[in-house]
């Protein structure tokens, strides 16, 4: 594992189809020593929707930074920092515009 922030992609068709674009940081990943397996997913899932253990910060463009209300938290989850997220339209992506609107969406993180 690389010292690097994580890059995560998640689709939901829920309401209207949108994918979340997420970069995981952390400030190191040194005492993992092995990634989070498949059963492990609520390792990535929960920074982003619980509330109660995380407070999201709106930034510009529709960009998210989600952080740990306190070390214990931080602690559980892999010692993370912080998820920087984004919401986009699922519908427009195309063959064409999807390394713009996905893959250079996600480096702007």
């Amino acid at each position: 594992m690389k010292n690097d922030p994580i890059y995560a992609v998640e689709i939901s068709f829920e309401e209207e189809p949108r994918m979340t674009l997420c970069k995981y940081v952390y400030s190191t990943l040194e005492h993992w020593d092995k990634p989070p397996s498949v059963s492990e997913h609520w390792f990535f899932y929960w920074p982003l929707y619980d509330g109660n253990n995380f407070t999201n910060h709106e930034s510009e463009n529709g960009v998210f930074r989600t952080v740990p209300n306190d070390e214990k938290t931080s602690e559980k989850y892999g010692k993370i920092q912080e998820v920087i997220s984004k919401e986009i339209d699922l519908l427009p992506i195309t063959s064409t515009n999807i390394k713009d609107r996905v893959f250079d969406e996600l480096k702007r993180l």
